[in-house]
């Protein structure tokens, strides 16, 4: 494990997930270029959920926290554009922390996964367009 993950493994183990969670998306929103209130919106988009700018401070709130759902933090994560969330599941999982890179990669391969599959269907549309032009031209020739 390299040394970053194993001083944040040392961090969560002091502070707790929890903590860990709160910190994270307190963090995010200070620095986001969006106000708590565009992130509620944008959150309640991607979820389906009424989510408040008063439900993302009570989130964040020492005095009286509430647990963000872990099925949000994708659209947590998408949102804020802020990767700081999943890394505290990565790293309380003991998983290798995605990076820019990773997520390249997963794009282009989804890119040429889709060309090759459109690539497939052009063929099979291709070959019953032939296939019925053929037929036409041969009831045509027949007439």
């Amino acid at each position: 494990m390299p040394a970053t993950q194993k001083d944040s493994a040392q961090q969560q183990a002091s502070v707790g997930i929890p903590g860990q969670v709160r910190a994270a998306l307190k963090e995010t929103l200070r620095q986001s270029e969006k106000s708590a209130d565009q992130v509620a919106q944008g959150l309640s988009a991607r979820v389906g959920a009424r989510i408040t700018e008063t439900m993302l401070r009570d989130f964040v709130a020492e005095s009286h926290p509430h647990r963000f759902p872990a099925e949000w933090v994708a659209a947590w994560t998408a949102e804020t554009e802020d990767w700081s969330l999943l890394y505290v599941v990565t790293d309380a999982l003991g998983l290798p922390r995605p990076t820019q890179q990773d997520a390249d990669l997963l794009a282009y391969g989804k890119l040429s996964l889709n060309e090759d599959l459109n690539t497939d269907e052009k063929a099979v549309l291709k070959a019953r367009i032939l296939s019925s032009s053929a037929g036409s031209a041969k009831g045509a020739a027949r007439g």
